[in-house]
């Protein structure tokens, strides 16, 4: 699946300081993609070691995936953010939560 010279778009960190830009595939292993940079990631999930300290980031195979994965965990922010956990909004029912949590896949 994956090929020297074949490039992926990196992502590193997160808020202002991000740093993405693209990366080329030097050396295809069997655990591990090394990038140019000094930089590997797992073939499997395309984190990028850390070598013995938290990940730094994460390869995506272009642009729009890393995009639709940031809009999606936004989304879910948003989402998280507009539940108050103290009170349950007077319009809810019993349905809407079933609902709900059969999408989220939440077991009752």
């Amino acid at each position: 699946m994956f090929q020297v010279g074949q490039k992926l778009f990196a992502s590193f960190g997160g808020g202002r300081n991000r740093n993405d830009c693209w990366m080329e595939i030097t050396k295809v292993g069997r655990k591990w993609l090394e990038l140019d940079g000094h930089y590997r990631a797992d073939i499997s999930d395309l984190v990028i070691d850390g070598r013995g300290y938290s990940s730094p980031g994460k390869c995506y195979l272009n642009k729009e995936e890393h995009d639709a994965e940031v809009a999606l965990t936004n989304a879910w922010s948003s989402l998280t953010r507009a539940f108050p956990m103290y009170s349950k909004p007077k319009h809810l029912t019993i349905e809407d939560i079933e609902k709900v949590k059969q999408i989220l896949g939440i077991k009752p």
